[in-house]
């Protein structure tokens, strides 16, 4: 089994349109990929480091995905990536799948993103966190996910997708 995170259902509603046989299991919704072999779970963690900590955490006790995929939206911090750019974080992804990441996904964008602990809207504050940090982009869930996968030793891919960069 994979298991997909999103923050927010907003940000998994095209993912969803893609599973057959969907039935929603609490908070969890499980499906197949159109091959109707690839079982898949989606959850949603909420916005922000404790939500997702509680929902991912409590996920993580009760299942043990073959993969996670932690996925959703993301801010960039420079002018380089604008909406609708992806982002594969190669701080919080396992070195196999960010390798199959790159060759399949080539126009990704690949770097460090960064976890914050609130919505960072200002320009000058998205600058700095790329400078800071050497993030490339910005959300509030990855670091979170990443670390409890690595105490489950259960293998990371972290994808997100540009929602807004300084300059857009």
């Amino acid at each position: 089994m994979i298991a997909v995170t999103f923050a927010l259902p907003a940000e998994s509603s095209a993912f969803i349109r893609l599973l057959k046989g969907i039935k929603h299991d609490g908070a969890i919704l499980r499906g197949t990929l159109e091959n109707r072999r690839t079982k898949v779970c989606v959850l949603h963690t909420g916005v922000g480091a404790l939500k997702c900590e509680e929902h991912v955490g409590s996920f993580l006790r009760d299942e043990k995905p073959q993969l996670l995929i932690a996925s959703g939206f993301c801010g960039g911090t420079s002018d380089e990536l604008h909406p609708g750019d992806l982002v594969i974080a190669d701080n919080a992804s396992e070195p196999t799948l960010l390798a199959k990441a790159r060759a399949t996904l080539p126009n990704a964008r690949v770097g460090k993103i960064q976890s914050a602990d609130r919505i960072i809207d200002a320009t000058a504050d998205r600058y700095a966190i790329g400078r800071e940090h050497g993030a490339v982009a910005v959300d509030m869930e990855t670091e979170t996910v990443a670390r409890l996968c690595a105490a489950e030793s259960i293998s990371m891919l972290a994808l997100r997708v540009v929602s807004d960069s300084p300059a857009a």
